[in-house]
């Protein structure tokens, strides 16, 4: 079980206009200190370094099953979390930044599908 204790959650709107507002149980891809020290990436680090002397000696069926596990904890938590990566990370060309600028880890955001979150964490 991996029992990390969980963030308190933001008390954001997760989305503002059809934006994706990260909240605290969100795992964001990316570079940074703002990504680094976001705190459903903290959360997330600390399940992985939890799991690796699993996942290490691990074939590539249990190193996916883990990689899933990992993921399921996340996304389970209420409010549930979710893999975010910038907009402008997906496309060639950066599009205009959000119309809400002062908001925290400014995105645009968009939700990465679990098979890409398994991936990631794989």
């Amino acid at each position: 079980s991996l029992n990390v204790p969980a963030p308190n959650p933001s008390p954001r709107q997760t989305t503002i206009e059809g934006h994706i507002i990260p909240h605290d149980h969100d795992v964001l891809s990316g570079r940074g200190a703002s990504v680094n020290s976001h705190a459903g990436n903290t959360r997330f680090r600390a399940l992985c370094f939890h799991k690796k002397s699993d996942f290490d000696g691990a074939n590539h069926a249990a190193k996916r099953r883990i990689a899933t596990e990992i993921v399921q904890v996340i996304t389970s938590l209420e409010p549930p979390g979710r893999f975010l990566k910038r907009k402008w990370d997906a496309t060639p060309k950066r599009p205009k930044p959000s119309p809400h600028p002062n908001l925290p880890n400014k995105g645009p955001w968009l939700e990465l599908g679990m098979e890409r979150a398994i991936l990631k964490t794989c």
